[in-house]
């Protein structure tokens, strides 16, 4: 039994005896005051002494005073979140390699971007198939916009393209931005049993889009662990 517990001892039933009756040995409550071994005295007090109960009380206004005044500084404190300070010079290989990060960071965001482009046509053109119906059945759907390369495709979102136009196939001449040749609508009206360039296209876009989406996903993971870890 240590030092510290043998001040707390109320009633003490040796080892031996207690083989012998039920009693076992029991334990006054410590003096609530932090740091202090000494037994309280309840039911007069929670504390050993008047002194240590005032000590005690102390010691809690102090604490809070000190919050408080810790409160006040932190209300009238300029609002820094989300800035940092860096005192010091990174070596020029550690500056090239974070660039090379954040560059390869932000293209593969580009990529998922562009990717949920493309997602929403193909979701689009899928809903849009079941409207599509000519004389001789239902027609094909397929939407050009698919074949865009990402460049072509984001250009176009970025100038606010809608999933609802049917205007014209972007030109094959180079240079020339997607909208502005000529050539017939977005969305093919082929009737879909005749449609041969576009068998199964919602399937093979479909995973298409799944695919890449994962690639660029896993990718950007990697290079935000990297960043993260460097």
């Amino acid at each position: 039994m240590s030092q510290d517990n043998v001040v707390l001892i109320d009633v003490y039933i040796c080892p031996t005896c207690e083989a012998h009756t039920p009693t076992r040995t029991s334990y006054k409550p410590r003096c609530a005051r932090t740091g202090c071994k000494k037994a309280a005295r309840p039911p007069i007090s929670r504390y050993c002494s008047d002194a240590c109960g005032i000590a005690a009380v102390y010691a809690r206004a102090k604490a809070t005073s000190a919050r408080q005044e810790l409160y006040t500084q932190v209300a009238s404190a300029n609002n820094r979140r989300g800035t940092a300070e860096w005192h010091g010079t990174w070596p020029e290989e550690a500056r090239q390699q974070a660039a090379s990060r954040s560059e390869a960071i932000a293209a593969a965001q580009t990529a998922l971007d562009v990717i949920e482009i493309r997602a929403r046509i193909l979701q689009h053109a899928e809903d849009r198939q079941t409207s599509l119906v000519g004389d001789s059945g239902p027609l094909c759907g397929f939407d050009e916009r698919l074949c865009w390369s990402d460049e072509a495709l984001k250009r176009w979102a970025d100038a606010g393209g809608s999933l609802d136009e049917s205007g014209p196939k972007p030109s094959t001449e180079p240079g020339t931005e997607p909208g502005t040749g000529t050539g017939t609508g977005l969305v093919c009206e082929v009737p879909k049993r005749k449609c041969k360039r576009h068998t199964d296209w919602s399937v093979i876009r479909g995973t298409d889009v799944e695919v890449n989406r994962e690639m660029q996903t896993q990718l950007l993971a990697e290079l935000s662990e990297q960043v993260c870890s460097a």
